[in-house]
């Protein structure tokens, strides 16, 4: 799912990808990933969900899509989560990043991302206390 109207020059879908946690399986559900140059060099998160079926809101910066069908309108800046990830595109690069407030979070870009790559990446996300890795079709339009 891609999300229109943004001032955003990259986006990355990473849609159903199942994560392995300590806490037994999880998924990231029509999880958007942004990479935004243009507006303050944000990174964004959707809604990350465990298998029994329990829904955490990840939203970070700013919001674009007024959808409620996008799942993850609503803005959670107003909470504070320990969050870190990194998302490794092999010899393309790698993100990765790490909250300090509850609105913002500092990162660092490798170079050698482009536009029309699509392949895979894996991750590592840990967040509410829970360590997980994965891998997901990452595609840059």
């Amino acid at each position: 799912m891609l999300i229109y109207g943004s001032t955003c020059d990259w986006w990355f879908p990473l849609c159903h990808a199942v994560l392995l946690c300590s806490r037994g399986k999880a998924e990231l559900y029509q999880c958007i990933w942004a990479l935004d140059y243009a507006n303050g060099r944000e990174v964004r998160m959707a809604t990350f969900r465990y298998a029994n079926g329990d829904h955490q809101l990840l939203s970070f910066g700013y919001e674009y899509s007024t959808d409620p069908d996008d799942n993850w309108y609503s803005s959670a800046t107003n909470k504070t989560y320990p969050l870190f990830y990194s998302l490794d595109f092999g010899q393309h690069g790698t993100i990765t990043a790490q909250s300090y407030r509850a609105d913002q979070l500092t990162y660092n870009v490798s170079a050698g991302l482009k536009p029309s790559y699509e392949g895979f990446a894996t991750f590592n996300v840990t967040m509410f206390g829970i360590q997980a890795t994965g891998y997901g079709v990452i595609e840059i339009v």
